[in-house]
């Protein structure tokens, strides 16, 4: 059977670098893709790219970073120039492409002039800020550009839970267009290593995995802790992987409250590395504390929940947008109230002081992820649909 195809597209290079759209593309079972970028940008790290180019997914650059006339055209219209459209046509036509992916909702509206050229079906996932904060940006016309560009020209739209479904019908996103589709994560790469849930430290590990924005609530975390080693619980240290705008606000939090010596921060760690994966199980509690932001930003699903349930880590969490799609309180996590702090505190207290409760809930969640949210199972969900677009 020939197999059918699929053109993924990009805004930028740097997105195939995140595992929630990098899995999607190379972990497709039925389904040949190829990806569409606008603008590639310069790195020497390895990334995204160069996983796509060791399976051969072919992938079409239209412009990089140091192209002066694009940039001009794109800060003038917000979209690929004729030029650009009929490079894409020929590419897609070539690569015998049945179907469009296209990947965050307020960067599709860049490509409006092949939705409307090709004639193909089209599909665009959207993943938390698209919905939530971008339709408040530049004075509301976030807004105009996705009811504009977006909504009324792509066949169908991805969201991540229910939640952000009734977003998106909020927006003015015909209900009709949307379907609830969790994406998965490759749980398999999260497995192998021997889990204790007896902490082998004098002290409890705990693990954040974030970008430092404010959504992610390392300050709603970083106040617990506070709220901790005053009722002297001690006994404790957080490794906080990432880096981002508040970085300095949160380094400074950590100073002038007594925390130093509690908490650890590593700016990056190659991700899918051993040392990434032992992270998880060199852990006891992972924490990911979500927040409503102030522009009404929310998350959508974290991958970093699902893998950390994939290694059987604890995981504490928030009644946030998508998070509770995974994680059943008290059973497969913790959940507490955003913003909470009494609760978030009363739940690492009692997974710190019980290890039975870590274990439980543990391999509770992961049997949930491996069974459920595993991306070979979501990629066949995520192909059903695709057969049913293209016929």
């Amino acid at each position: 059977m020939t197999q059918r195809g699929v053109a993924h597209f990009v805004r930028i290079s740097s997105q195939l670098n995140l595992s929630f759209i990098l899995n999607q593309i190379t972990s497709h079972l039925h389904y040949r893709p190829v990806v569409i970028v606008y603008k590639k940008q310069n790195r020497t790290k390895r990334n995204g790219l160069d996983l796509l180019a060791e399976m051969k997914i072919p992938v079409l650059f239209l412009c990089d970073e140091k192209d002066l006339f694009n940039r001009i055209y794109y800060f003038l219209f917000r979209k690929i120039t004729p030029i650009q459209k009929r490079r894409i046509l020929k590419f897609i036509s070539a690569n015998h492409i049945n179907l469009l992916h296209f990947h965050f909702g307020n960067d599709a509206g860049l490509f409006l002039p092949v939705i409307y050229k090709s004639g193909f079906p089209s599909v665009v996932s959207f993943y938390g800020d698209d919905c939530t904060g971008f339709p408040k940006k530049y004075f509301g016309l976030g807004l105009y550009w996705l009811k504009l560009r977006v909504f009324s020209k792509a066949t169908r739209f991805f969201a991540m839970s229910l939640d952000m479904k009734k977003s998106l019908m909020f927006l003015g996103c015909p209900e009709k267009k949307i379907i609830v589709h969790y994406f998965g994560a490759d749980t398999t790469r999260f497995q192998g290593y021997p889990r204790s849930y007896s902490s082998t430290h004098e002290y409890t590990q705990l693990l954040m995995i974030a970008n430092m924005v404010e959504k992610k609530g390392h300050l709603f975390l970083f106040k617990v802790l506070k709220m901790l080693l005053k009722k002297e619980t001690t006994a404790f240290n957080l490794i906080v992987v990432g880096s981002g705008i508040l970085e300095d606000q949160l380094k400074t939090f950590v100073r002038e409250n007594g925390l130093t010596d509690h908490i650890r921060f590593i700016p990056h760690i190659d991700y899918l590395s051993e040392d990434f994966v032992r992270l998880y199980y060199n852990s006891d509690i992972f924490i990911h504390p979500s927040i409503t932001g102030s522009r009404g930003e929310k998350e959508g699903i974290p991958g970093v929940l699902v893998e950390a349930m994939a290694t059987g880590l604890p995981v504490i969490s928030t009644f946030h947008a998508g998070i509770p799609a995974v994680i059943e309180n008290g059973k497969t996590g913790l959940l507490v109230d955003e913003w909470n702090i009494s609760e978030l505190l009363q739940a690492l207290e009692s997974l710190i002081s019980d290890s039975s409760k870590r274990e439980e809930l543990g391999r509770a969640g992961q049997i949930f992820a491996i069974q459920e949210l595993n991306i070979t199972n979501k990629e066949k969900e995520l192909e059903t649909l695709y057969s049913v677009l293209t016929g």
